[in-house]
């Protein structure tokens, strides 16, 4: 098969699991012989890494600063569509597999292809528009509104990776852009066969937007482990060690 991943970061800009993830997975597709191509952000370039044919041609901005944001509300979406229809000019793939954020491009590629989509759907982005669901107890996050999104902004101290600093919460433009990204990943879900996480993820596709999904586990490499014993004990309690994001 001739597959296209695309996602905003790869592994040489690594944001979470979600790009060490897709990493083992095109590697691993491309060690069985598939032709495994990425799209993504970077300087740009087009190189080979460990069989896998990464394309390093979309616009973005940094995820962690306000202006960077900006630049991915405005620059980003433009970019990728652009990106994505010059790969499909120049060869046919089998299978285009969105990752994270490029799922707001899915609606705009199904006109331009019939090729099959699919999407890793590794974050709430598409369910949540504050993208971890912490939003107090006075909020119904089951049915959004940019008037809860706004109720929800009021009483949280972050939105994505960002502190939520009064010139963001009071800010219009900030708010419209960011809500209007969950409004573009929503779409994005009906474009596609989406790829949960987990079961927890696929059970909030099925309950918000009763749309059907495949689980998926995220990759990890398992030969960078090791069993080892409990360093750490109590006589009475066990111990435990959590390592994630808290939503």
């Amino acid at each position: 098969m001739n597959i296209l991943f695309v996602s905003e970061h790869y592994k040489h800009n690594v944001q979470g699991g979600g790009e060490i993830n897709l990493a083992l997975l095109c590697e691993a597709l491309a060690e069985q012989g598939h032709g495994v191509h990425v799209l993504t952000s970077g300087k740009k370039c087009i190189e080979k890494i460990n069989g896998v044919t990464v394309y390093c041609t979309v616009k973005t901005g940094a995820v962690d600063t306000v202006f960077g944001n900006i630049q991915r509300s405005v620059v980003f979406p433009r970019s990728l569509l652009n990106a994505i229809h010059e790969l499909l000019q120049k060869q046919p793939f089998d299978v285009i597999h969105f990752v994270g954020s490029t799922l707001q491009a899915a609606p705009s590629v199904r006109k331009l292809t019939s090729t099959p989509l699919v999407a890793t759907v590794e974050s709430f982005l598409a369910l949540c528009p504050k993208g971890d669901f912490l939003c107090g107890e006075s909020v119904d996050v089951s049915k959004w509104s940019f008037l809860k999104f706004i109720l929800c902004l009021l009483q949280s101290q972050e939105i994505g990776k960002l502190n939520n600093k009064w010139h963001l919460r009071y800010n219009p433009l900030f708010l419209v852009s960011a809500y209007r990204r969950f409004i573009t990943m929503k779409k994005g879900l009906f474009s596609v066969h989406p790829i949960a996480i987990s079961q927890f993820v696929q059970g909030l596709l099925e309950q918000f937007y009763g749309i059907q999904s495949t689980v998926v586990p995220n990759f990890i490499d398992v030969d960078e482990f090791q069993r080892v014993e409990p360093a750490l004990r109590t006589e009475h309690k066990p111990v435990v060690l959590y390592l994630g994001s808290l939503t």
